[in-house]
């Protein structure tokens, strides 16, 4: 049988390889050799039987990716080693134990898993996942093999996931510390090692500069990321994760839109709301005081029936001593939907919303001509800061100009401040 001999860099690479920690996200800029640290990283126990493995990249085209997809490279280097399947998209080693290679397109995806697990849990290019997804797959992080639980993550700045990825890794830790943090309801807080329910985790940058195996085959790589945009070029060259996004909708959106602000219980709220069920229900609770709109709290949820959704809203209004919305004001086809709020005695209206319009009015109320931010968001409303501030982008290097519409993508919750505004505000 042929054997297989792969050796880390040293550097970045090599301590990516001696990490024990139980998550941790390697790389930021491009050609530091991400993709093939966390497939080398996956076969480390490939020897013990029962160990199983699995990559994941959001589509199953970039998996298959000439040039760049995991399933090729593995093919160059396992064939010999072990059988595949092609259907399953699964290495068998002589041990029995397996790789295998998975997306998650959808955010629904994740169920596919549902009654699965895996010792090593691989994440190529994190940024362009969902936080929930990134969340639901650690619960399939589990060995019965004997070999430590891992997950581990490559992946560049920008994308829709970037600032979920940089708050969980680059903002809580410095370059290769690591530190333990918990789930806390729905809280994200940190511990020690001693807490039986910790997990570790590390972040570990790279650069095309700690790959000398790139840089002596290509040399011209780095002249070709010295010509990107500046955006682009801090990014893949540098790693750097705090440049501001191109081509985000919202760009004006800024510190100052955002608070720690609450309700006031004795003024009436509101409720935006965006339908959904594999794609995410975003509903937002909205209070209106003079000038100033002010975003307090959200609701979030894939896969949840409508009546479920609005039986939390009403218990999320009871615990927070406030009266139920008076009016909810959403998206046109959720008429469903609609008609659970109205069961409930809060009124519901819809209205066709023109996308290019409805954003020059949410900009407005972020920033109008005199510098005036109505607009004010509360720092717990996570997927709709995600979305105004990195996730809802225009397509990239479009030669379109500034009434062109956004990518469908990452827009639920910044979709129903949309439907509001335009109802409630445009005025």
């Amino acid at each position: 049988m042929k054997m297989m001999t792969w050796k880390p860099h040293r550097g970045p690479q090599k301590k990516f390889h001696d990490s024990q920690a139980d998550e941790l996200l390697y790389g930021g800029a491009a050609g530091g050799g991400k993709s093939e640290a966390l497939l080398a990283e996956a076969l480390r126990y490939t020897e013990t039987p029962g160990y199983r493995a699995l990559l994941l990249r959001r589509s199953y085209p970039e998996l298959e990716g000439k040039g760049s997809g995991l399933i090729p490279r593995s093919q160059e280097i396992l064939t010999g080693i072990a059988k595949y399947n092609r259907q399953a998209h699964i290495w068998t080693f002589p041990s029995g134990s397996t790789l295998g290679f998975g997306h998650l397109e959808h955010p629904a995806s994740v169920y596919l898993y549902h009654s699965a697990q895996f010792a090593y849990i691989g994440f190529d290019e994190l940024t362009t996942f969902h936080e929930s997804q990134y969340l639901y797959m650690l619960s399939r992080c589990r060995s019965v093999a004997g070999v430590p639980s891992r997950v581990r993550a490559a992946s560049n700045p920008g994308g829709s996931g970037h600032a979920w990825v940089r708050r969980r890794f680059v903002e809580k830790l410095r370059p290769g510390e690591v530190r333990w943090f918990k789930r806390d309801g729905e809280q994200d807080i940190e511990t020690s090692a001693h807490d039986p329910e910790a997990l570790s985790r590390q972040f570990i940058p790279a650069r095309v500069y700690d790959n000398p195996t790139l840089m002596e085959k290509d040399p011209g790589y780095i002249r070709r990321l010295k010509a990107l945009d500046p955006i682009d070029r801090l990014r893949l060259l540098e790693g750097d994760w705090w440049v501001a996004n191109s081509g985000t909708v919202y760009a004006e959106f800024a510190d100052e839109n955002i608070t720690d602000e609450e309700p006031d219980p004795a003024r009436p709220i509101e409720l935006a709301f965006d339908d959904g069920f594999i794609d995410p229900r975003a509903m937002l609770f909205i209070q209106r005081s003079g000038t100033r709109v002010l975003v307090f709290d959200e609701l979030y949820h894939s896969h949840h029936l409508g009546e479920v959704c609005i039986a939390e809203l009403v218990e999320r209004c009871r615990l927070r001593g406030l009266p139920r919305p008076e009016l909810a004001v959403g998206s046109p086809e959720a008429v469903g939907f609609r008609e659970y709020l109205r069961r409930a005695d809060i009124a519901a209206r819809s209205q066709q919303t023109p996308i290019v319009e409805g954003i020059k009015c949410v900009r407005r109320l972020i920033r109008d001509s005199q510098d005036y931010r109505a607009l004010k968001v509360h720092r717990r409303c996570r997927a709709l800061l995600d979305e105004i501030q990195s996730g809802y982008q225009y397509p990239s290097r479009s030669a379109h100009g500034d009434g062109e519409v956004p990518v469908d993508h990452e827009n639920h919750a910044v979709d129903a401040l949309r439907y509001w505004v335009w109802m409630r505000a445009r005025r």
